[in-house]
C-alpha cells in the first residue's frame, strides 16, 4: 500500500540518503526523498499512513483517529506535519509538531531567566505521530525529521518541547537532545458523598477491574477525550 501526496508542500527540499548494510557500512547506493510539510488537503492520506504504521499495536488506532486528532485540535497546523516522501512509495516517514501552552507548575521562582520563571505558562511544541515504514527504517529518517522539527520550533520561538516515548525509543530522542523525566501525578481525594448524583438513581463507586473494565474505559476515553477534547 502506498500513500502518495499529489499537492506541493508549503516547504519542501530534496534529500539523498546513503544506504547501509546490516553492519552499518555504507553501500554506496543513494536513495532520494522529498522532505516536505503538508497542506490540509494531505491530512487524510497522512492519517491513513499513520494508521498503517501503527497497525502492529494490540488495539491499533484507525485512520479516523489521526484525522480527529488533527481536525479537533484548535491549534492545528498542517504545515507543522513533516514527512519524507518517496517518488514511487509515497510517505515513508512522519512527524507532527503540536503547538501547546504548558504550565511549569509551582516551585522555585528563582530562575535566572525571568521569561522562563517557574509557575508561568510557556509556549511549547509537542512531538507525536512519529513513524517510519519498515522498509525505510535504519536510514536516519526519524532523526532528520526531529532535526527539522527542532529548527521549526526554534523559528517559532517555542522554548520547550516534550513527547512521550516507549523505553525502546528513548535513545533515539536522546540523540536529539531530549532528556527523559518522570511524570508527576497528583492524587485527589474526594468524599464519596460528593459524587452522589442529583437524581434518584444510585451509583456504585469501586476500583477499576482489569481486564473486565477495559472496553468500557476505552469507550469513555474515546467519547470525552478523543471526540470532545482532541485527544
Amino acid at each position: 500500500m502506498t500513500f502518495r501526496l499529489t499537492s506541493k508542500g508549503p516547504v519542501s527540499k530534496q534529500v539523498s540518503v546513503m544506504l547501509r548494510d546490516k553492519d552499518g557500512i555504507e553501500t554506496g547506493e543513494m536513495v532520494d526523498y522529498t522532505l516536505r510539510s503538508l497542506n490540509e488537503s494531505d491530512v487524510a492520506t497522512w492519517a491513513a499512513f499513520c494508521a498503517a504504521c501503527f497497525s502492529y499495536k494490540p488495539n491499533p488506532p484507525p485512520a479516523q483517529y489521526f484525522e480527529r486528532h488533527f481536525w479537533r485540535d484548535p491549534r492545528r497546523d498542517a504545515s507543522l506535519i513533516w514527512v519524507f516522501h518517496h517518488e514511487t512509495e509515497g510517505i515513508v516517514s512522519s512527524l507532527r509538531i503540536f503547538r501547546r501552552r504548558i504550565s511549569m507548575g509551582p516551585g522555585d521562582n528563582s530562575s535566572s531567566n525571568s521569561s522562563d520563571a517557574v509557575g508561568h505558562e510557556v509556549e511549547a511544541g509537542g512531538i507525536g505521530e512519529v513513524c517510519t515504514t519498515i522498509d525505510h527504517r535504519g536510514r536516519g529518517l526519524a532523526g532528520r525529521l526531529l532535526k527539522t522539527a527542532m529548527d521549526t520550533m526554534m523559528d517559532l520561538k517555542l522554548g520547550y518541547s516534550l513527547l512521550h516515548a516507549a523505553p525502546a525509543f528513548i535513545p533515539v530522542y536522546k540523540k536529539s537532545s531530549y532528556s527523559p523525566v518522570v511524570s508527576k501525578w497528583s492524587v485527589l481525594f474526594v468524599p464519596v458523598r460528593n459524587l452522589r448524583p442529583m437524581t434518584d438513581n444510585e451509583m456504585t463507586i469501586r476500583s477499576a477491574q482489569y481486564p473486565r473494565d477495559t472496553d468500557q474505559l476505552q469507550a469513555i476515553h474515546k467519547e470525552y477525550s478523543e471526540l470532545r477534547l482532541a485527544g
